[in-house]
């Protein structure tokens, strides 16, 4: 698998925006009041497995201290390599996962869509003793523990960037709409 490596700069942008307590906590206090939301870009194939409730880790070469609802992006410029990359690792897993994953044609149209969110519950770096964790987990790598995806329907189109950014403010009555749909249930006439 090919990652992209950071410049010293954007490193430590990111460290000062997302690592460092004192801004997380300001950033979640802004995120409170102002009903914003965080996102994070993920090869289509990836954001597709996530999303659909596949893929409960995703691996990443920083640690981050965020926690709650993120919004997954597909990320541009998907490649065949990049497709074939999660498509025999979804295999090594299960072959049924991989055999789920869209065609590489319809994974590219997924691209700069936000195609879903999920609840982002723990970071962690190595696999604790004695238990058992996700297959999805690459040793070397930070896991942030995923769970309760939800797919929206329809997917709007996101700019991404790098790391875990915050969404433009002028976006946040789509996403709201999209994380709080009306209930189904008996209509009063």
């Amino acid at each position: 698998m090919r990652y992209y490596k950071r410049t010293k700069e954007e490193t430590a942008d990111f460290e000062r925006k997302f690592i460092s307590s004192d801004t997380e906590a300001a950033i979640a206090k802004k995120t409170l009041e102002s009903g914003g939301f965080f996102a994070l870009s993920v090869k289509a194939p990836w954001a597709w497995l996530i999303v659909n409730g596949f893929k409960d880790v995703e691996n990443r070469k920083w640690k981050t201290k965020f926690r709650g609802r993120l919004i997954i992006q597909a990320a541009g410029n998907l490649e065949r390599r990049d497709y074939a990359d999660a498509y025999t690792f979804a295999a090594s897993i299960d072959s049924k996962i991989a055999d789920a994953l869209p065609p590489f044609a319809d994974c590219q149209k997924l691209e700069r869509l936000a195609l879903g969110s999920v609840e982002v519950s723990d970071v962690f770096e190595r696999p604790v003793a004695g238990v058992i964790t996700s297959p999805w987990h690459i040793e070397g790598f930070y896991g942030m523990k995923l769970a309760k995806p939800r797919i929206y329907n329809p997917a709007p189109t996101v700019r991404g960037q790098l790391g875990i950014f915050q969404l433009p403010e002028e976006l946040n009555p789509i996403f709201q709409a999209l994380e709080n749909p009306p209930k189904k249930g008996k209509s009063k006439r």
